[in-house]
Order: C-alpha cells, then structure tokens, then sequence
C-alpha cells in the first residue's frame, strides 16, 4: 500500500528536501543567530545541552543543539569570543524532525565558527553587516 499523501510524511519529505538544498555541504548549516538557550550553570560535565535558533538566508529559523562535552566546547567558545556572534556555522550536524519541525543535532564530529572565522561566514556576516 502507498504512503498516504495526507500523513505527515509528505511534510517530511518537504523538509528534507529544504534541508538538503541550503547545505554549505551535506551536513553543513550557516545562519544569523537569533537566540541561544543553555542549561549550562556550572561547567561540570553531564547533562548540558546548547540550543541555537539559527535563521537560514530563506527566512527559515532551525534549532541546532548541542549536548554534553559540544555544549561545552561551544559555551567555552562564546565567552572567549567577547561576545554574542551575529553568524554561526555547524558542520557535521544530524537533521531530524520532530513534530513536524526539522531540528538539527550536533555530532562528535561537529565544528562551530562564528561570524567571519572561515570565507562562508564573512560572505554572510558582510550581507547582514551592510
């Protein structure tokens, strides 16, 4: 039997395929931070999760989050960054979608730069600058 066309896997589907075509590179997410959500209080390991709203060039917002040992590292990086970066770029995120929404996950394997740290994220950072 088909997929219903009425479910929400036609919305998946749609998502995915927005996903797929404003990756820098399978994997890949650049975007102006619009809000930071954090549990982190301590600095102790365990437990910490990062969340990012990041709006695309679209328009679209995602949320890419970051748990643990990454939330950490990133956390580390905002507060030696002096400040709130206007881009942020995630490398080797996991899209998945909950409730209809696509949310992308960081991976061991994830890197984060700000603002005009690599050649993607001037060009984006000088179009919101201007």
């Amino acid at each position: 039997m088909p997929w219903p066309l009425h479910s929400n896997v036609a919305e998946e589907v749609q998502l995915l395929r927005f996903w797929e075509a404003r990756n820098l590179r399978k994997g890949d997410v650049i975007g102006e931070l619009n809000a930071i959500q954090s549990t982190i209080t301590d600095r102790l390991p365990g437990a910490q999760c990062v969340m990012l709203t990041l709006r695309l060039r679209s328009g679209e917002n995602v949320c890419v989050s970051m748990f643990d040992s990454l939330a950490l590292a990133f956390h580390t990086k905002l507060d030696s960054y002096g400040r709130e970066p206007r881009v942020v770029i995630a490398t080797s995120v996991n899209p998945k979608i909950v409730g209809g929404r696509l949310f992308l996950n960081g991976t061991s394997s994830t890197h984060l730069y700000f603002d005009s740290e690599i050649a993607a994220g001037k060009e984006v950072f000088d179009m919101y600058d201007s």
